[in-house]
C-alpha cells in the first residue's frame, strides 16, 4: 500500500501562517481531538499505511487543524437565504456526496476530517429540520394506516405525493401489504431534481434489498418536477390532475402561500378522495425554519418559511372543498424524545409544539369551487 506523510498534505491546507497563528490559540476539547484522531487513524490503516510519529504528525499539530475547522462551525454562522429550489437543491447535493470522485490526498483528508468531525460533534443533519423529519417518522404512520382505513380495499389506489424530497416517505409506501388498499401507483413530485434523484435512488435501493420479502407486486413509482408556485413550467403535471385517491404532503406546507397550497391539492385529487398531510408547527415556524449548515462553507442555508396556524390551515381547506376527517394531531419535544426521537440538540424544544398532522377528505363544496 502506498504510504502517506499527513503533515505533508496537511500543512498546504492551512498555510504556515495558519500554523503559526493557531500554535498560540486554545484549542477545542482534547476528547474531540482524541476521538477524531482515533478515527482516523482506524481509516488510514484500512486506506493505507499511515506513518506516524511525533517528528511527523502529532496530537499538538492535528489540533491546530481541529480548531480551523471548528471555527468554520461555530454556532455564530452567516446565514444566506435562497429560493426553496435552490435550498433544496444544495442539501440533496450535500446527502448525495460520496467519495466516489477521484481526490488527490489532501481534499481527501480536508473533507474526511470536517466529516469525522462533524460527526463527532453531532449527528450528521441533526439540525432543526430534522428534528422535525424525526417527530415525522414516528407519527406518520398511525396517520397512515388511520388514512387507509378510509380508501376502498377493493380497488387500486392511486397516490400523489406533493414534496416527496429525498423519498423519506415514499419508500414507506413501496412494501405492499394484503391488510392494506392495493396501491398500484405513486406520483412522486418535488421541484428539486436534485431531492428526486435521491429519492429515486433510494426507492430504487428500497425495492432491492426487500425484493425477496414482497409478496405482492409493488406500485409503479413516477418521479416528476413540479413546482406549485409555478405549475405552468410543468405542463406533463397536468395528465395526474384529478386522478389520486390519496394525495399525501409532508411537511411542505410551511414553504407554501395556504391558497396556493391548497388549490395544488385539490388539482391532482378525484372527488371524494383524501389528503394526508403535516407540518411544522407554528410553534416551532415562529422559531425555526427548515435550512441546513454547508459544511465547506459553514454557512446556514434557508429558504422561505410560513408559520402557518392549524386552525388557518383547517379554514382555507374548507374553502377548497375540504373537511377534517378524525383527530388534529399535535407533538412537542419531551424529555423521553431526547436520544430516541432526536438528538442532544432537542432539548430546546421540550415543551413546546413542533409537527401537526390530520386527514382530509375532498368533496365539499367550497367558497373557491
Amino acid at each position: 500500500m502506498e504510504e502517506y506523510d499527513f503533515c505533508e498534505y496537511l500543512h498546504p491546507l492551512v498555510g504556515n501562517e495558519s500554523f503559526r497563528f493557531f500554535t498560540a490559540s486554545r484549542v477545542g476539547s482534547q476528547d474531540l481531538i482524541n476521538s477524531t484522531f482515533s478515527k482516523l487513524r482506524t481509516f488510514f490503516h484500512i486506506f493505507g499505511t499511515l506513518r506516524y510519529s511525533h517528528s511527523i504528525f502529532d496530537v499538538a499539530q492535528f489540533s491546530i487543524f481541529l480548531h480551523i475547522t471548528t471555527l468554520k462551525m461555530a454556532s455564530s454562522r452567516p446565514i444566506q437565504s435562497v429560493t426553496n429550489a435552490e435550498l433544496y437543491n444544495r442539501w440533496a447535493k450535500v446527502r448525495d456526496s460520496t467519495f466516489s470522485h477521484i481526490l488527490t490526498p489532501s481534499l481527501f483528508i480536508y473533507i474526511y476530517v470536517l466529516r469525522v468531525l462533524r460527526a463527532t460533534r453531532q449527528q450528521v443533519y441533526d439540525t432543526d429540520g430534522n428534528i422535525l423529519q424525526s417527530v415525522d417518522d414516528v407519527m406518520l404512520p398511525a396517520l397512515l394506516n388511520f388514512v387507509f382505513t378510509l380508501l376502498p380495499s377493493d380497488m387500486p389506489i392511486t397516490i400523489t405525493e406533493l414534496g416527496c424530497g429525498t423519498g423519506r416517505n415514499t419508500a414507506k409506501l413501496l412494501s405492499p401489504s394484503s391488510s392494506l388498499p392495493q396501491i398500484t401507483s405513486i406520483a412522486a413530485l418535488d421541484l428539486s431534481p436534485g431531492m428526486l434523484m435521491v429519492a429515486k435512488q433510494r426507492c430504487e435501493t428500497h425495492l432491492t434489498a426487500n425484493a425477496s420479502n414482497v409478496l405482492l407486486a409493488p406500485p409503479a413509482v413516477g418521479f416528476h418536477e413540479f413546482d406549485a408556485l409555478h405549475p405552468e413550467l410543468s405542463p406533463e403535471i397536468n395528465a395526474l390532475e384529478g386522478k389520486a385517491d390519496l394525495v399525501l404532503s409532508t411537511l411542505v406546507l410551511e414553504h407554501l402561500p395556504l391558497d396556493v397550497f391548497f388549490r395544488t391539492v385539490k388539482s391532482f385529487l378525484k372527488p371524494g378522495g383524501y389528503f394526508l398531510l403535516t407540518n411544522m408547527h407554528a410553534d416551532m415556524g415562529r422559531i425555526s425554519q427548515a435550512g441546513f449548515v454547508d459544511e465547506v462553507t459553514g454557512e446556514k442555508i434557508r429558504g422561505h418559511s410560513f408559520a402557518h396556524e392549524i386552525s388557518e390551515a383547517i379554514e382555507e381547506g374548507e374553502k377548497w372543498g375540504f373537511e377534517v376527517v378524525g383527530e388534529v394531531g399535535e407533538r412537542a419535544i419531551t424529555e423521553g424524545d431526547l436520544g430516541a426521537v432526536v438528538g442532544e440538540r432537542g432539548k430546546k424544544w421540550i415543551g413546546i409544539n413542533v409537527w401537526f398532522g390530520f386527514v382530509m377528505r375532498f368533496g365539499a363544496v367550497g367558497k373557491k369551487g
